[in-house]
């Protein structure tokens, strides 16, 4: 009898063992977001809150493998430098990878508009996950509806100083309207009271 007990345990305490130890793969995807190119040298961080987490780097294609714990949801963050930081939610399977796929904002500065003598260019910038139309011209007439898409700048053909430059942005039934100015620049952002998008004049580099 207590040789049978003790076959038990031992295949019980086995049986717990292979499942504590039951591993997956998981793999990250870094792309930019502006280009789709994939990111290398980006900094992966894999975590659940309870255990150690875990690291590596993605390689020339943006990807890296980390082998993590099987049926345990984990945070992914994802870090590089001149762009913005990152992070998504991944859940492992037994004997299934888990791919995941990251899109990381570059955070390049946006020149201000430049100033000429007898002209001058507007630039918006979009650090928004998403891309977004803005509408541009002289007059409400002239005004030519642009799409820039996630992290990048849009920038305008020259105009004369003397022109009154309409920058429009919609959202639903809110469209907000802006008059720029030369030796400015212009941003997207999100307000989450009002729910939309708004252009707001930021100090940048000249």
């Amino acid at each position: 009898m207590k040789t049978l007990l003790s076959i038990l345990t031992f295949f019980i305490g086995a049986l717990c063992v292979a499942q504590t130890d039951c591993k997956t793969d998981v793999v990250i995807t870094v792309t930019d977001a502006s280009l789709k190119n994939p990111v290398e040298g980006a900094q992966v961080q894999l975590g659940n809150g309870v255990t150690e987490g875990l690291r590596g780097t993605t390689d020339a294609t943006g990807s890296v493998t980390l082998s993590a714990r099987c049926d345990t949801t984990y945070t992914v963050k994802v870090y590089k430098e001149e762009f913005e930081p990152s992070q998504t939610t991944v859940t492992t399977r037994k004997d299934e990878t888990a791919n995941v796929a990251i899109d990381l904002i570059p955070m390049s500065p946006i020149k201000s508009s430049g100033g000429y003598i007898d002209q001058f260019i507007v630039r918006v910038y979009n650090p928004v996950n998403v891309p977004i139309d803005v509408r541009f011209g002289p007059t409400e007439r002239t005004l030519v509806t642009h799409t820039i898409r996630a992290g990048e700048v849009w920038e305008s053909e020259p105009y004369q100083n003397i022109s009154d430059l309409l920058l429009w942005i919609s959202t639903g039934r809110v469209t907000k309207k802006y008059m720029t100015k030369p030796g400015k620049a212009y941003q997207i952002e999100f307000n989450r009271r009002q729910r939309c998008y708004l252009i707001k004049e930021v100090d940048v580099h000249k």
